[in-house]
């Protein structure tokens, strides 16, 4: 390989890495569990009223969503920069 790919293959790799977490952020922060019986199913019982699947929707993956996003560090952006990363 030569110093041109390597460039390429890092460019590459950042933009899909930038690209994940900005949906990430989408789905299940901002995203504030609107499709969480739908997408979990056995965790959330279609009995449960919607107030609470969107409190442990919060108490669980998104709060754990955007504590991984803030480790990778797309999660320290306000929500306007993010959405502006995902363009």
């Amino acid at each position: 390989m030569n110093g041109m790919s390597f460039v390429l293959t890092s460019d590459r790799l950042m933009i899909e890495d930038h690209f994940y977490w900005c949906l990430v952020l989408d789905r299940w922060v901002y995203g504030e569990g609107q499709d969480a019986a739908a997408v979990f199913p056995p965790i959330f019982p279609a009995y449960l009223p919607k107030a609470v699947i969107r409190y442990l929707y919060k108490r669980t993956g998104a709060t754990t969503m955007y504590n991984q996003a803030h480790g990778a560090g797309i999660g320290r952006h306000s929500r306007q920069e993010v959405e502006g990363m995902g363009r």
